[in-house]
């Protein structure tokens, strides 16, 4: 077994399961899309071979010239099916056919081809009797005449090999009212290669049908995990936004209790609780705002804007922290494209982690510029803590063994802010200095 690289590892390690699933859908979509092109190529090359030796090698004297149908028109395995039983209704009295798949003995699509339970004891009866595998070794059309069932109007019975990519691959079966006689003065050939174009076609076609299925599923996917990070996203705001509410409650508790005293400037402390419940107000309509946000839409985003939410979400547990914030802006270029509620929350998730890490209190620079060269925004969040320490942090993962509940609680919500970052097709990086604090670096690409 090859072993992995050091890379693969560590993006190992970065991959959710989500991610994971997604991968190997991406993976399954790839596979089939290259084996559904190899088909296309030798079906090309074999349509020339075929053109060739039709030129060369006329018709036999005792067969007779079928005009065979062309499969053009047929964009679905349903139509594919249709035209095959049509001609051979016609031109073969084919009351009934099936193709069987070798590797697991099963029929395809019952209700698309006309089959009937009657060809698949037939096609038990051939097995058990050697005949389908001599079909297989002489790679040629077998039609044997109605010894075994039971119904009279059918004369003979159609076994055709189909062998793709040098291997046993199905073998289409048919019964007809035509006398073996008859059948065989047609073009046996012609016949064989018709059923073969028509298998070729019907593979490649369910191969298509795969990979839009795979793309389907993935795309579903995706929106779940955007769904499922958007209301855990919302509610966990929410939380940010109800503790911001405590610190006015507080103080206009405070300040009815002095009114109810007598104590200083009655007016003064009336102002005061205005301006407090106006702050409350506001914080309930931001409350509103974020819980009706149920809606996913990718909007064009200020970062400038985005930033100023996320200070105002966060501004009460900051100053718990007796952390210092200062902003700097220094592009005009900020517009990005994202679930705006999922980056406010991914920032402020960030910057309340590194405030977490700064128990006795300090500084935190947020500084935002573009790259034109990657047309790209970035967000630099230097704090001056302490700096994360091996083995707390690992290929920009943040451990969560022997953790208090609160402090797993914290770094779930940061890896998931993590996660929110990368699905905005965004980087996320972080730079410890030990004693020095850390710088977490959020890139975004620019709407």
């Amino acid at each position: 077994m090859a072993k992995r690289t050091v890379k693969q590892k560590k993006d190992e390690q970065n991959f959710t399961p989500q991610d994971e699933y997604i991968r190997s859908l991406e993976l399954s979509v790839n596979i089939l899309r290259d084996e559904l092109n190899e088909t296309i190529e030798k079906l090309n090359k074999k349509a020339d071979l075929e053109s060739k030796e039709a030129i060369a090698k006329p018709v036999l004297e005792n067969q007779l010239e079928v005009e065979m149908p062309t499969f053009s028109n047929c964009k679905t395995v349903f139509d594919t099916f249709n035209t095959v039983f049509a001609f051979l209704a016609k031109e073969y009295l084919v009351v009934d056919l099936d193709i069987f798949i070798i590797a697991d003995q099963n029929i395809k699509n019952l209700d698309e081809i006309h089959s009937s339970e009657n060809l698949k004891a037939l096609y038990k009866d051939l097995e058990e009797r050697g005949l389908i595998e001599w079909a297989f070794e002489t790679k040629e059309v077998k039609i044997l005449p109605n010894t075994t069932q039971e119904n009279e109007a059918i004369k003979s019975i159609l076994i055709i090999p189909i062998i793709f990519f040098d291997e046993k691959s199905a073998i289409f079966l048919a019964n007809s009212a035509m006398e073996k006689v008859e059948i065989e003065e047609k073009n046996i050939k012609e016949l064989y290669n018709f059923i073969e174009k028509a298998y070729y076609l019907i593979h490649s076609l369910k191969k298509q049908n795969e990979i839009e299925r795979l793309n389907t599923e993935q795309h579903l996917l995706r929106n779940q995990i955007a769904s499922a990070s958007n209301q855990l996203a919302i509610s966990e705001i929410i939380l940010m936004l109800s503790k911001e509410i405590k610190a006015p409650l507080k103080i206009g508790k405070t300040n009815l209790e002095l009114i109810a005293k007598g104590i200083g400037d009655i007016n003064k402390r009336i102002d005061i609780l205005a301006e407090q419940f106006a702050y409350i107000s506001g914080i309930e309509k931001k409350m509103s705002e974020f819980r009706n946000d149920v809606e996913q839409h990718f909007t064009s985003c200020s970062v400038n804007e985005i930033l100023d939410e996320v200070l105002e979400i966060i501004a009460y547990q900051i100053n718990r922290y007796g952390v210092k914030l200062t902003k700097v802006i220094e592009t005009k270029k900020n517009q990005i494209k994202c679930f705006k509620t999922q980056i406010i929350f991914a920032i402020a998730n960030v910057i309340l982690y590194s405030a977490n890490s700064m128990p006795e209190g300090g500084q935190i620079n947020i500084g935002v510029h573009n790259s034109d060269e990657k047309n790209t925004i970035t967000i630099l969040i230097t704090d001056t803590g302490l700096g994360l320490e091996a083995p707390e942090i690992s290929n920009n993962i943040i451990s969560l063994v022997d953790l208090s509940e609160e402090k797993v609680k914290s770094r779930f919500l940061f890896l998931l802010s993590q996660h929110i970052l990368l699905q905005h097709n965004g980087k996320f990086s972080i730079f410890p200095e030990i004693g020095r604090g850390t710088t977490y670096k959020i890139e975004l690409p620019v709407e």
